[in-house]
């Protein structure tokens, strides 16, 4: 039987780490799309506080996250499961943060270690260990496949 309950997925709640793109208008004009920091709502309230959290802390797990928000951690994995549709509530918060660290790796020039630092892994080595086995390359090659040579003129970024 098919769920009532429509999954929330990671692009759902996704806030992105460049400040602002340089986009063409549709008069060939360029101009600088601010980006919104805001984390977007869900309708969820357990959702809504993963988002804020994901947005404004760089934990991993979800016993970090139900110390954090003074629930247990049992009911908030629980929650994610359903809310998410993901059996493992780590794994969504693992995709979220590997969302950041690709964004990172396409459009600025932060060190591994910055970008390992600002997506929660306490070393380079732990992110470059999970990226190659979500991504199936290493930080390094996606990088190189995925960054526009002019990246430092087309995104803003802290």
């Amino acid at each position: 039987m098919e769920s009532l309950i429509k999954p929330i997925t990671v692009d759902m709640i996704y806030v992105p780490v460049v400040t602002a793109r340089l986009e063409t208008q549709a008069d060939d004009s360029l101009k600088w799309i601010t980006t919104d920091k805001r984390a977007p709502q869900t309708g969820s309230r357990i959702m809504d506080a993963i988002s804020q959290l994901l947005l404004h802390t760089q934990l991993l797990h979800v016993l970090d996250f139900a110390k954090k928000l003074g629930v247990n951690e049992r009911d908030l994995g629980g929650a994610l499961r359903i809310l998410t549709g993901i059996k493992h509530p780590d794994d969504f918060i693992e995709a979220y943060r590997m969302k950041q660290a690709k964004e990172y790796l396409a459009c600025t020039d932060l060190t591994a270690t910055e970008i390992a630092r600002r997506c929660g892994f306490k070393y380079q080595e732990a992110l470059s260990y999970r990226f190659k086995k979500l991504e199936k390359t290493s930080p390094t090659n996606y990088r190189q496949a995925h960054r526009p040579k002019n990246f430092r003129e087309i995104y803003r970024w802290e």
